[in-house]
């Protein structure tokens, strides 16, 4: 079959056979594989850092991008901004929050290829990240899009890693500065079934797991 009848053959959903044909044909065209946020929530085993390949195109530094998709985080506590190389305990409970611009942008927009933007962020050490509805992977330690702050757990202690990569369409993929931390302390966590129990105090969030140290 030529790629006339394939693509015809495929808008009816009748050769599988055809779409792996096209999908070659376009990753010679453009050197390119599709590689969006929803699909590294599950590939733990993808790096978030500069140099990895996405979309067929090495990660940058956002200190590269033009200056409206130099995208950033800060982590939050009590109000306050924990900057990178500080510390906090096991259990605290965290707030996450990209830069406002990206925040809105997606809460406006969602995701399109021509439209953007889109956003993966993760935590190492076992630390747990929700944000309403927003799309988890890699034991809810990844997160895609959250139009929204983020409530961070970290549940062990020891040096805890955050890195942030976007993209305002399909192409380019900038990484944030990336911030390692200290977590401290050695508090009992359980979880129960619709909530997150730290010592006495309970935190809403959809995940079930228990952890003790």
């Amino acid at each position: 079959k030529d790629l006339v009848d394939c693509i015809w053959d495929m808008a009816f959903g009748q050769n599988a056979k055809c779409l792996l044909f096209v999908s070659a044909l376009l990753l010679l065209k453009t050197g390119r594989v599709f590689a969006l946020p929803s699909y590294l929530s599950n590939e733990c085993s993808r790096s978030l850092t500069v140099g990895e390949v996405i979309m067929g195109v090495s990660v940058a530094s956002a200190s590269q991008a033009p200056a409206n998709q130099q995208h950033q985080f800060e982590l939050m506590k009590d109000g306050n901004v924990v900057p990178c190389g500080g510390s906090f305990e096991q259990g605290d409970s965290l707030v996450l929050k990209a830069d406002q611009a990206l925040v809105s942008l997606i809460a406006a927009n969602g995701w399109s290829e021509t439209a953007g933007p889109n956003y993966i962020i993760e935590a190492t050490n076992n630390a747990i990240l929700e944000s309403g509805t927003a799309a988890r992977g890699c034991s809810n330690s990844r997160i895609v899009n959250p139009a929204g702050d983020i409530a961070m757990v970290p549940l062990d202690s020891g040096a805890l890693t955050i890195r942030m990569l976007s993209a305002h369409q399909y192409g380019q993929v900038y990484a944030a500065d990336e911030c390692t931390y200290t977590v401290t302390g050695s508090k009992q966590v359980v979880t129960h079934t619709g909530f997150l129990a730290i010592s006495a105090t309970d935190l809403a969030a959809p995940w079930d797991q228990t952890v003790g140290s």
